[in-house]
């Protein structure tokens, strides 16, 4: 079977690691021939829909996926021919006549969501790194900026809309694993491993992520003041913009995610994707737009980066090849 070795399981087992939303692992894959698999919707996904109600978050998870595939096969000496049709987008892998030394594979591998607080200033080169990854539909504002602080104000406003709603927290509540013993088994949703892989570190955080914790009026508060303070450390925010809201621009803003967060990982820069002003209605969104004059773009996702000061090694399980097939 290719995907149990060979160059097509080398490329799954690196796509898999893919960013994408709560660790849902939102992508099923159908092996078409020794080189070549189909993507689509995994349809657990459609469960959240109070989360994701657009589905904005799940093409760009497959978006990120896709990208993941790509730059894996390039490592290998492989070139990919993508193809969309009637929803159920295609990979083909073949040999690339001019292969061009790449090293993405370590770099994906390195590549995790962090959610503790970073340096609130770049190093100046880093600052001019940051600028330069910024294109039609990239863009970095420093933190303490006027449009850095704008980005804060209503991230935080949206999250306390979205904190404040019982069935989004319910739904927040699933996609986190919430015991020891589930923590053994499970293979999706944020573990205590992505925020402390130490054994105490994971007991901790099972003490207070748990179903009456959430349904706690101190658990939102207590979230919004760290929400609050994550957004005060750290040095900006990374926008990724589209033309349109459809789900082919979201599949290449999520190529373009994982493009981004892999040449911040690079430079050491670590990130963590805010995107609740896109989930809590067009309102936040459009006044993100109307405050940093974007015209017709559409905003995608936002980052918030900057220098951790303080790294765990740990990263929430992924599913495994044989997980994610399906005939």
């Amino acid at each position: 079977m290719p995907h149990r070795s060979g160059p097509l399981a080398e490329i799954l087992a690196l796509g898999v690691r893919a960013p994408n939303c709560f660790n849902a692992q939102m992508w099923q894959v159908r092996i078409t021939s020794e080189l070549s698999f189909s993507i689509q919707p995994n349809p657990t996904w459609s469960s959240s829909s109070s989360l994701d109600p657009e589905n904005r978050e799940l093409w760009i998870s497959i978006g990120a996926f896709i990208e993941t595939c790509v730059l894996a096969a390039a490592d290998r000496g492989y070139q990919t021919i993508t193809n969309n049709r009637k929803g159920e987008i295609s990979l083909l892998f073949q040999p690339d006549p001019k292969p061009q030394k790449s090293h993405h594979s370590a770099t994906i591998i390195k590549r995790r969501t962090s959610r503790w607080f970073f340096s609130s200033k770049l190093p100046t080169d880093l600052v001019i790194e940051m600028t330069r990854i910024s294109s039609q539909n990239t863009l970095y504002f420093q933190r303490y900026s006027r449009q850095g602080e704008l980005i804060a104000k209503i991230i935080l406003e949206a999250s306390e809309k979205q904190v404040g709603n019982p069935e989004k927290r319910r739904q927040v509540m699933k996609w986190h694993v919430r015991s020891m013993k589930e923590d053994i088994f499970r293979k999706d949703g944020i573990s205590a491993r992505s925020y402390d892989g130490s054994l105490v570190g994971r007991f901790l955080y099972f003490l207070f992520i748990n179903p009456k914790a959430y349904k706690s009026p101190k658990f939102g508060k207590f979230w919004l003041s760290h929400s609050a303070k994550q957004l005060e450390r750290c040095a900006g925010f990374v926008l990724i913009l589209s033309d349109k809201q459809t789900p082919g621009a979201q599949v290449y803003a999520g190529r373009e995610l994982q493009r981004i967060w892999l040449e911040l990982t690079k430079r050491n820069v670590c990130a963590q994707p805010m995107s609740q002003p896109m989930e809590e209605g067009e309102e936040f969104e459009q006044r993100l737009i109307d405050g940093l004059q974007l015209g017709n773009k559409r905003i995608q996702m936002i980052l918030r980066v900057g220098q951790c000061q303080k790294v765990f090694k740990g990263v929430s399980k992924r599913k495994s090849i044989e997980d994610i097939l399906v005939p």
